[in-house]
């Protein structure tokens, strides 16, 4: 029978040798059978081995438990991020609806303009079809000002700048804030301003 503790100076070194090289190859429930299958091993081995076996397993659920704040950890690194993300894609939804809405009274103050409506129609037009937005904010330039010069078959040019102001922090850095919104519509005149 192979005494093992005769050949080490200290009798558990060699074991706690190989049940660690248990526990790598096979996993944390591995190498407890390894150890205390071991006949030939002396009692003092042994006992040196068991509380090897407790110290693996106590790492190994001390490392186990620990997964949960790596998780908070990473969760904390990237929530920033994704809440910024999230706030882009609102600001940008936003952008969007002011521009469809710009877009859309450029059209309509337009074709009240062709079909001979005065500068001050034209107006109302366009800021009734942007109630939604903040009317302190929208700038409204009709080409030609003068009514008498929109005579049938020139150009008339509607003109709407809004600007949208930001509710994501540090979006600034990328876009200037307020942020201009803005559209034109050029239309024919099909008859002269009536009043």
């Amino acid at each position: 029978m192979l005494n093992l503790c005769a050949f080490v100076p200290d009798p558990g070194y060699l074991l706690s040798v190989v049940c660690l090289c248990a526990w790598l190859s096979n996993g944390p429930r591995g190498f407890v059978p390894l150890c205390l299958n071991m006949q030939m091993v002396p009692n003092a081995c042994k006992r040196t081995c068991i509380r090897y076996n407790l110290l693996m397993k106590t790492a190994y659920w001390w490392g186990k438990n620990d997964r949960k704040g790596q998780a908070m950890t990473e969760l904390a690194m990237v929530i920033p991020v994704l809440l910024l993300l999230l706030m882009g894609i609102i600001q940008f939804g936003l952008f969007l609806k002011s521009y469809i809405a710009v877009v859309n009274g450029t059209r309509l103050g337009a074709r009240a303009a062709v079909v001979g409506k005065t500068n001050a129609q034209i107006t109302s037009k366009v800021m009734e079809s942007l109630s939604t937005l903040n009317a302190d904010q929208i700038t409204i330039t009709i080409t030609p000002s003068n009514e008498a010069s929109r005579t049938a078959g020139t150009d008339v040019t509607v003109h709407v700048i809004y600007n949208e102001h930001l509710i994501v922090p540090m979006m600034n850095l990328l876009v200037p804030d307020p942020m201009p919104v803005q559209a034109q519509s050029i239309m024919r005149m099909e008859k002269p301003v009536s009043g």
